[in-house]
């Protein structure tokens, strides 16, 4: 732990007006600069299965770099089987490279299945297609964000943008833009065709259905990129994908933001101004962040004229898990 006053070497990853970033963990080797010394395409290499999960698996190839090998793959090898029945978590299996590509982090595999024939000592190989999304192994620049219609968790953000220095995930949605929106800006855009078929290919980490009957989710690529740059990360997202995600990464923290029913319907009321059909099915929908508040590590009570006291909150957790340890 350094303190004030300690000389240390540092790289600049930012600087926004009279605010300058620096990092020390951005010193360090990228694992993934030696990435095609180590492994090539078409080799068959030994990983361990960290966790199981309606995603798939994921595997540690070794201590950098483990990613996840998609649900569709065994579907198509064991028909009718669940993973946990074929896989078990601790357990070392072999894998098989298709392609790498180093500056996305992302690879291509496909599990070595062995299937016998006829001859009792004769083994081979099979190779269904199938992709292994690597993912960063230290996450720890990341927190969960979420909260109700009305929680102002927005506000709470943008407020602390205005102290640290933050990278917020970007979601991608099927919603229409809003006027004031564009690409990026705050969300990725796609048709609910084009999301569907990320869904069916794996690339989200995590989605999710809403209120509004439109898909919100958040991409590997994504992930991989906020993960990467040395600031603190807000990963925001709906209840559902706050269940998603705590069970993928349950040690990234979970903030959520919230303030009292009344108080959230009010402000609901006043800035949509929303016909009742419309009303009841927000608050409704509401109740889910209340349905199981132990998934998060921390609740924020965003009261009425409290706003820096809430970022204050906010600006405390990230200083306590990742400031600190960023050193």
């Amino acid at each position: 732990m350094i303190k004030t006053g300690d000389h240390v070497e540092a790289k600049i990853i930012g600087i926004d007006d009279t605010r300058i970033s620096l990092s020390m963990k951005a010193l360090k080797a990228d694992p993934w600069e030696q990435v095609l010394s180590r492994y090539q395409v078409g080799q068959v290499v030994s990983g361990k299965v960290d966790k199981i999960n309606h995603f798939g698996a994921f595997v540690y190839l070794d201590k950098d770099i483990h990613g996840l090998a998609h649900v569709s793959e065994f579907q198509e090898v064991y028909p009718g089987r669940k993973i946990e029945e074929v896989f078990k978590e601790g357990e070392d299996y072999s894998w098989k490279i298709l392609s790498i590509e180093p500056k996305s982090h992302r690879r291509d595999c496909s599990r070595c299945v062995k299937a016998r024939t006829k001859k009792p000592k004769q083994e081979n190989i099979l190779a269904p297609q199938g992709c292994f999304f690597i993912i960063p192994t230290s996450m720890q620049n990341l927190f969960i964000v979420s909260g109700p219609s009305g929680s102002g968790q927005d506000s709470v953000i943008e407020g602390l943008r205005k102290r640290l220095p933050i990278e917020r995930v970007i979601t991608t949605t099927t919603r229409e833009k809003r006027p004031g929106e564009s690409e990026g800006h705050p969300y990725h855009f796609l048709s609910q065709e084009t999301f569907a078929e990320k869904v069916a290919l794996g690339e989200f980490v995590e989605h999710a259905r809403t209120y509004n009957n439109q898909d919100y989710g958040v991409t590997q690529s994504e992930l991989e990129r906020v993960s990467q740059s040395g600031r603190a990360g807000i990963w925001k997202m709906e209840y559902q994908g706050v269940v998603k995600a705590k069970k993928l990464f349950p040690e990234i923290p979970a903030v959520l933001i919230t303030a009292d029913i009344e108080t959230l319907r009010q402000r609901i009321q006043k800035r949509d101004k929303p016909d009742a059909a419309f009303l009841e099915s927000r608050m409704q929908y509401t109740q889910e962040h209340f349905s199981d508040i132990s998934i998060y590590d921390y609740v924020i009570q965003n009261r009425d004229g409290a706003l820096d006291e809430s970022i204050d909150a906010l600006q405390a957790i990230i200083e306590k898990h990742f400031l600190t340890k960023k050193g």
